[in-house]
């Protein structure tokens, strides 16, 4: 909370520095981008777990850093899940690192999109990961494999990978 309200007040300082030396343009622009920051940062505080909310936050941070887009959104807490909160936080950082990695020092556009969203009989985590070229795709297919598989056996989850060029889209169930 105290690193959201620094960044917040930043935002502040940078919006009424634009608007005092009269550039307006630039202060509209830069508010829109604080405004994406805190909309993300709220989707992920929705999760329910702040271990797992705050993981998250700063590799998404850090993504950003590395000049990689990310869109995070949730309709779930999280509350029922069966799966041990410590082994869900380890694997969805597990699944970050991968993706950073991969994607980390290459130039040009690169984006994510997580998604967390539920079922009657289910949570499910959708993973969409726009590469810059297919070989990168199919390479970071691979990296999951490993980790798709460790999850599915102790987990008793299910998955599916989908590779279209440079698009890879990941989908895990979690039981409730």
């Amino acid at each position: 909370m105290r690193i959201q309200k620094h960044d917040f007040l930043n935002y502040l300082q940078v919006v009424s520095g634009l608007l005092q030396l009269d550039k307006k343009d630039r202060a509209l622009s830069y508010l829109r981008r604080a405004v994406e920051d805190i909309e993300r940062t709220g989707t992920i505080m929705l999760l329910g777990d702040p271990e797992l909310a705050l993981s998250l936050l700063l590799r998404v941070d850090r993504a950003h850093k590395k000049c990689i887009n990310v869109s995070a959104a949730s309709n779930t807490d999280l509350l029922g899940l069966k799966v041990p909160r410590e082994y869900f936080t380890r694997f969805c950082e597990k699944i970050w690192d991968i993706i950073e990695g991969s994607l980390g020092d290459s130039s040009g556009n690169k984006e994510v999109d997580l998604l967390f969203g539920e079922s009657p009989d289910s949570y499910n985590m959708s993973v969409k990961v726009c590469c810059l070229e297919a070989m990168q795709a199919e390479k970071l297919g691979e990296s999951f494999s490993a980790l798709l598989d460790e999850a599915r056996s102790r987990l008793e989850c299910k998955s599916v990978v989908y590779k279209d060029g440079p698009v890879l889209r990941v989908i895990i169930e979690f039981p409730r």
